[in-house]
C-alpha cells in the first residue's frame, strides 16, 4: 500500500504511529528531484519503505528452533496473544510466554503457521481441574486437560491441553486450530512434527 504526504514531517509522524502499534522495519531513501544552481536550493523526494510484522493476535506460530532456543526453549508451538509495539507469544501447553520487540522479531522474521481465518469450532465434553495458572499482560490463563470434538465430526474425540481451563466447562463451544486434520504448509511445523516422538497435538484451542 502506498501513502503520499505533502510534508516530510507528516510521513515521519505516520511511521512513528506505526512503530507504536505494530513491530515494523523501515528504510528511508531520498531522490534529488530538482536543483536550482543560482540559489543552491535542492528539492528532494523522500521515500519510506515499511515492513509490518505479519503475525496477528490469535495466530498460531511454530518458532524456528534457533528462536525457540533463544527464548529459553519456548514452545515451539505458541499462540500470539497480543500485538502492539511488541508481540506476546504464549505456549498454550506450559503457560510460559515471551515478549518480542521489533528488533528481536525482524532478526528472524518468522511467520504464522495458521491464522484466525482457519479456526475450527469444537464442542467441549469434559474439563479437568486446572493444573497451573499464570497471568500474562493482565490476562489470566489456567492449564487444563479437556476432551473435545470438532463440530464437523462429533464422533472423533480429542484429549488435549489448553490454556483456557479457567473459562471452559462441559457443554461449551470453542474455536481452535485443527492440527489433526489441517494441511499446514509451514516448514517449521513440519520440522517440529518430524522431531517429536508423540507427534503434534491434535488441536490447540484459542478462544471460547
Amino acid at each position: 500500500i502506498d501513502f503520499f504526504f505533502g510534508n516530510k514531517s507528516h510521513a515521519n509522524s505516520f511511521v512513528e504511529f506505526l512503530r507504536k502499534v505494530v513491530p515494523i522495519e523501515y528504510r528511508q531513501d531520498q531522490q534529488l528531484v530538482s536543483h536550482d544552481v543560482k540559489s543552491s536550493l535542492y528539492n528532494y523526494k523522500y521515500t519510506y519503505s515499511v515492513k509490518i510484522c505479519p503475525v496477528c493476535r490469535e495466530d498460531l506460530v511454530c518458532l524456528p528452533s534457533k528462536v525457540a532456543s533463544g527464548l529459553g526453549n519456548l514452545g515451539p508451538l505458541v499462540v500470539c496473544t497480543k500485538v502492539s509495539d511488541n508481540i506476546t507469544l504464549l505456549d498454550p501447553r506450559t503457560l510460559r510466554c515471551a515478549f518480542l520487540d521489533a528488533r528481536q522479531y525482524w532478526r528472524s522474521g518468522f511467520r504464522s503457521a495458521l491464522t484466525s481465518r482457519q479456526l475450527v469450532k469444537y464442542f467441549v465434553f469434559d474439563v479437568e481441574p486446572p493444573v497451573g495458572e499464570a497471568t500474562v499482560g493482565g490476562q489470566k490463563y489456567a492449564l487444563s486437560y479437556v476432551q473435545i470434538a470438532r463440530e464437523s465430526d462429533i464422533g472423533k474425540m480429542f484429549y488435549v491441553q489448553t490454556h483456557l481451563g479457567h473459562i471452559l466447562k462441559p457443554g461449551d463451544q470453542a474455536l481452535g486450530y485443527d492440527i489433526y486434520g489441517a494441511n499446514v504448509n509451514d516448514n517449521e511445523m513440519e520440522k517440529y512434527r518430524l522431531s517429536v516422538k508423540n507427534g503434534l497435538p491434535e488441536a490447540i484451542l484459542i478462544k471460547k
